[in-house]
């Protein structure tokens, strides 16, 4: 039976130097060989390349609230509509 992989926890994510080695050896050897692996969920962190430089989300959550301003109904009802929510 495989174990299940639960995911970093936010503290891991900021500070991914804090995953048990093995764990980030696996994490980015399946990188390239297994993309689709839970583990990649330990690829995902807070943090630029470099691992130092932190990710800006002030542009993403910007740009975000655009759309939404300006095409937000019409997202939520194009969900309802592919869910059968009507």
């Amino acid at each position: 039976m495989t174990q299940a992989i639960l995911g970093p926890t936010f503290a891991e994510m900021l500070h991914p130097e804090t995953i048990a080695p093995e764990v980030r050896q696996r994490a980015i050897k399946a990188l390239t060989e297994a993309p689709l692996d839970p583990i990649n969920l330990y690829n995902i962190t807070w943090r630029g390349a470099d691992k130092a430089t932190p990710i800006p989300f002030g542009p993403y959550l910007a740009a975000a609230g655009w759309v939404q301003l300006l095409w937000g109904p019409q997202m939520i009802q194009a969900y309802r509509d592919i869910a059968g929510l009507g």
